[in-house]
């Protein structure tokens, strides 16, 4: 997978997840974010892996407590059977 799209991926999630009700509409925020899901369930094995691997290390590198406990909830929202 290429980095720059996961970017793209892992930060719209945070956004959609963090954002207060003031940003955006939470039904708006829950939507997109089943889309992107839905959406993200269709990667192979292969591609699920290095995206985790890549949230992984993007948990590492990350100071803000919010933004580390919604990373580590991305692979079980998204590839749980």
């Amino acid at each position: 997978m290429n980095e720059i799209l996961m970017q793209i991926i892992v930060d719209q999630i945070l956004f959609l997840d963090l954002s207060n009700d003031d940003v955006i509409d939470p039904d708006t925020a829950v939507a997109q974010l089943e889309q992107i899901v839905y959406s993200l369930q269709k990667l192979s094995r292969e591609e699920r892996t290095i995206f985790t691997a890549y949230i992984d290390q993007h948990i590492i590198d990350e100071t803000n407590q919010d933004r580390i406990d919604t990373l580590r909830s991305i692979p079980d929202s998204l590839f749980r059977p």
